[in-house]
């Protein structure tokens, strides 16, 4: 017999279908604040998912998205209404992505506030040598 380690959450009825695929499962229930960490990085490995497939399964990856978005609203203790009100301020305040505006690189004074934040965040955004 071999033995993988799973180390993830996963839905709940695939617990029982490994079990009656005769496999012997190790599994514990998460305390609150291991599931919110856990459906934190599911949250994570479903996007990634969802980046690498085709058109047809990106729908399929995008409803186990929402599945993970919506138990992780449930776990933080809100509703839908909640995440759709801050969305529409969020709209208002700063726009949608629908114009698809892609920004390749911006330039700034020293005494911009956004320096320090971009500048203090190298792996997200690289500052361009100046030197040629």
């Amino acid at each position: 017999m071999r033995t993988f380690w799973y180390n993830k959450l996963i839905r709940d009825k695939v617990l029982d279908s490994m079990k009656e695929r005769g496999e012997q499962v190790t599994y514990r229930i998460l305390t609150d604040d291991e599931y919110l960490e856990q459906l934190r990085l599911k949250l994570i490995e479903e996007a990634q998912e969802v980046a690498f497939k085709d058109r047809r399964q990106t729908l399929k990856e995008l409803a186990d998205l929402q599945e993970v978005l919506d138990c992780l609203i449930d776990a933080l203790g809100h509703q839908h209404e909640d995440i759709a009100k801050l969305q529409t301020e969020k709209n208002q305040k700063s726009g949608s992505f629908k114009k698809r505006i892609y920004v390749e690189s911006t330039s700034l004074s020293d005494d911009n506030p956004w320096t320090e934040y971009l500048a203090g965040h190298p792996a997200q955004y690289p500052e361009q040598s100046t030197k040629r």
